[in-house]
């Protein structure tokens, strides 16, 4: 019971075993989030919670990046 949890959380394409390095590893070197990322065009400022694990999403206006984040395990900033 408790490993097929595990595995049913893993993102598709990762192991157990590397993830979530993917994840804090784009996050310390500011690159997009390599098991979900989101752009949004509208608006001033982007979610703080109810995401996609270990996902993030960049907030883009006239084609310039104004803001990205990062949402841990429970998809929360």
């Amino acid at each position: 019971m408790f490993l097929s949890l595990i595995i049913s959380v893993v993102p598709s394409g990762a192991s157990a075993a590397d993830w979530p390095m993917g994840y804090e590893e784009a996050k310390a070197n500011g690159t997009p989030s390599p098991y979900g990322h989101s752009v949004q065009s509208i608006g001033t400022s982007l979610p703080v919670r109810s995401q996609s694990a270990y996902s993030s999403m960049d907030l883009v206006v006239s084609g310039d990046l104004i803001q990205r984040r990062y949402f841990d395990s429970e998809g929360k900033v």
